[in-house]
């Protein structure tokens, strides 16, 4: 027989609910771990897909830019992508029947793909711009207009750096033109050698220059802005640009310096 006075049934009571409550907290965390085992599976198989899919141009296949003069005319994107493959060669590539459609050169194509990646490192480009035209055609730059349209409508970029010269470089390849202007601001933090690296790239090209200023950036603070400001006084000089676009080294553009132009001249002077 038990006997329990009121004080030891509050206290049962209490520790009743007390207990119920610890068992409830267990649940919820275990099903909130069990949620984020699913989710972080998710995520990891996304990821995967992702980089399954990601090729990269096997190292030692260059790219050869031969680039005659255009006449200016309104044709459409289509037609400007094959005026691109007709001009620029890649070796081993067809890009032209590629464009088309051909299966013989897209399966050409896919033979030369390869998922690894070499990283290049800063030390890399420090070698090869001891000869800059040589760099400029391994790497595949593209050293004239590709349109009268392009060529009488110069942007104005700047770009904040801090890291990766290999990722900067696919940066500065991809939206270079000969007739841009192209600032770039290395970060006062960053490595010697990867400043090198920036500064021998830039000096590879008459349109292409380092800020003459550099910032100890702090995100959140005003050292963000400053750098823009910096490039923006230093490219006012370069009076022939329509429209500045300031980038970071970690960004890639998601239009060709062609769609730019025609996205800018819409603008007709304006700003979005």
């Amino acid at each position: 027989m038990n006997c329990f006075t009121t004080t030891d049934k509050g206290m049962a009571a209490v520790i009743k609910v007390v207990t119920i409550r610890k068992s409830s907290l267990w649940r919820l965390l275990g099903s909130i771990f069990v949620l984020l085992l699913v989710l972080s599976s998710i995520y990891l198989e996304s990821w995967k897909i992702v980089t399954t899919n990601i090729h990269y141009i096997p190292f030692g296949i260059s790219a050869s830019v031969s680039l005659g003069k255009t006449q200016a005319q309104d044709i459409t994107d289509a037609e400007h992508l094959r005026q691109i493959a007709r001009k620029v060669q890649v070796a081993g590539v067809n890009c032209e029947a590629l464009l088309d459609g051909d299966k013989n050169e897209i399966k050409a194509a896919l033979s030369l793909k390869t998922n690894a990646s070499i990283p290049l490192m800063d030390s890399f480009y420090l070698n090869i711009t001891t000869n800059c035209t040589d760099f400029q055609k391994q790497r595949g730059y593209i050293m004239s207009s590709l349109t009268n349209e392009e060529r009488n409508f110069s942007i104005a970029f700047s770009v904040m750096v801090y890291k990766d010269a290999e990722m900067v470089e696919r940066l500065l390849r991809a939206i270079y033109r000969p007739h841009n202007v192209y600032c770039i601001h290395v970060d006062y933090k960053s490595p010697l050698e990867f400043f090198r690296a920036i500064s021998a790239i830039a000096n590879c090209f008459p349109n292409v220059f380092i800020a003459s200023k550099r910032v100890d950036v702090r995100w959140g603070t005003f050292t963000v802005l400053e750098p823009e400001l910096i490039c923006m006084e230093e490219l006012w000089r370069y009076r022939k640009w329509k429209y500045f676009i300031n980038l970071t080294g970690q960004e890639f553009p998601l239009k060709t310096n062609y769609e730019l132009v025609k996205i800018l001249t819409a603008y007709n002077g304006s700003v979005d």
